[in-house]
């Protein structure tokens, strides 16, 4: 055999194509599994060359059906280019461009910019802006209206002139409601 327990060895160096026919384990001398990530039945490791990015794969025996990855790390951090970018600790909080997070979901902010939600397919965008010093602003797309509601009801809107509309959703005199006029006139 190339390699047991019994008769371990450091290093190998393979040149071309191999196959290894039975059980291969990293760090374990006496592997239970073809290779030491497949941990249970159909929770199968595979690592990927998709579309040029590497992909991290759980797979199932058969090879045709994925299968959940559980990470697990405290905390779990991502950092491209070698430089950390987000992490979620033990109690789950997730912090973006901050390693103290202070609450459920924490966005550190660059350059006035802290975040930009978009649905492209209905054109709207509402972004959280700190554009001078104490001031954080609440912002949308060109056109579209900022509304505030409850209980699954709007209930004050600011459209894209300015107006402010409270109980009703739009600006014209028709509708019950007040309405705060951009240019002072309630």
């Amino acid at each position: 055999s190339l390699g047991s327990a019994s008769n371990a060895f450091n290093n190998l160096h393979l040149d071309g194509a191999a196959y290894v026919g039975g059980n291969v384990g990293i760090g374990d001398s006496n592997p239970n599994a073809p290779l030491v990530v497949n941990v249970a039945t159909d929770a199968n490791l595979a690592v990927q060359n998709t579309g040029g990015a590497l992909q991290l794969q759980g797979i199932n025996d058969a090879k045709n059906a994925f299968t959940s990855i559980d990470i697990a790390g405290n905390p779990i951090t991502f950092s491209p280019n070698a430089s950390e970018a987000m992490r979620i600790d033990s109690s789950g909080k997730v912090g973006i461009n901050t390693t103290t997070m202070q609450s459920t979901f924490n966005v550190q902010g660059v350059d006035g910019n802290i975040a930009n939600f978009s649905y492209p397919a209905a054109a709207v965008e509402f972004k959280i802006l700190a554009p001078t010093v104490n001031v954080i602003r609440l912002d949308t797309g060109t056109g579209d209206a900022l509304a505030l509601g409850t209980a699954g009801t709007e209930r004050m809107r600011i459209d894209s002139s300015g107006d402010v509309m409270v109980g009703k959703t739009s600006s014209d005199n028709t509708t019950q409601g007040i309405k705060l006029d951009s240019s002072g006139y309630a």
